[in-house]
């Protein structure tokens, strides 16, 4: 940890029950992602975790100490969500294109607690290179009932939640029950969509994006976070050489956003349920 274990739950139990095992650097980031690509390195099964804002120090340890060497170190990033922190230096809306884009990171986006937590029971027991994985923000939410966890995310596969037709919506992260909620309001408007859970941030499943353009009129994507370089951007030009498949791309625009309010700001991003569905149906009558 480097200062906030509150982060991942950390109270003063907590600590002194891992004992030797816990170590906080205090506001030292650099130096805590550097600590885990060396332990890592040696053997061992190491978790960093802190705000997700704060990792703007560390884009070099990410990149040349951890990422170039193939060290299994898993970091956590808390809040980089609209709900997470809104003062201007804590709001994180860009770790989708600054660490999803470092090569050898597979970026994590869980929808679910129990989906969280398999991510990370794997990516503790992977030894292939850092895993990076976004704390779900927003309204806790549990996978459904009966539902059976994945235990290995080392291939980019993206996962079916609801079969349809015409309109396919990749819903990222904790932005998939903004998903499940749009394809519940197109329903009611004669739209059966399909719902994809990409869960993963830094690569793409192109044979699931090639079918999904191939049998769907409009790929929609929606994510916590900045558009520019973000992955709305990354579907978008997989799918730019084909003119027969439109994409829509939803997130946030490249701005510093400061004290704001999570609801007023997915609406001017038209990022709540009905204008996402409104604008759906704009392009299927286009």
């Amino acid at each position: 940890a480097a200062a906030v274990p509150g982060t991942l739950g950390l109270g003063p139990s907590q600590r002194a029950d891992l004992g030797e095992h816990y170590l906080d650097v205090g506001i030292a980031e650099e130096t805590a992602v550097a600590l885990a690509s060396g332990a890592a390195k040696a053997g061992a099964h190491v978790v960093f975790g802190t705000q997700a804002t704060f990792l703007q120090r560390v884009y070099d340890q990410l990149s040349q100490d951890l990422s170039i060497n193939h060290n299994p170190a898993t970091i956590v990033g808390a809040n980089a969500s609209v709900w997470g922190m809104s003062d201007v230096t804590h709001a994180a809306f860009y770790s989708i294109p600054m660490v999803a884009n470092i090569p050898g990171i597979t970026y994590l986006a869980p929808t679910n607690v129990e989906e969280y937590l398999s991510m990370l029971g794997w990516s503790l027991d992977q030894e292939e290179g850092p895993v990076y994985i976004a704390l779900p923000a927003g309204p806790v939410r549990h996978a459904p009932e009966g539902a059976v966890q994945r235990d290995d995310y080392s291939q980019t596969r993206w996962e079916h939640a609801r079969e349809g037709k015409g309109v396919a919506i990749l819903a990222l992260g904790d932005f998939f029950g903004l998903g499940e909620r749009t394809a519940n309001l197109l329903a009611e408007q004669g739209v059966d969509a399909t719902l994809v859970n990409p869960l993963f941030a830094s690569d793409l499943d192109e044979g699931t994006l090639d079918e999904l353009a191939r049998t769907h009129e409009l790929v929609v994507t929606l994510e916590d976070g900045s558009v520019d370089g973000g992955f709305g951007q990354r579907v978008a030009g997989r799918l730019a050489a084909d003119p027969s498949t439109r994409v829509l791309v939803r997130g946030f625009a490249k701005a510093f956003y400061d004290r704001y309010d999570a609801d007023e700001l997915l609406r001017e991003a038209r990022l709540a349920p009905e204008q996402v569905c409104e604008d759906v149906l704009a392009q299927l009558e286009a």
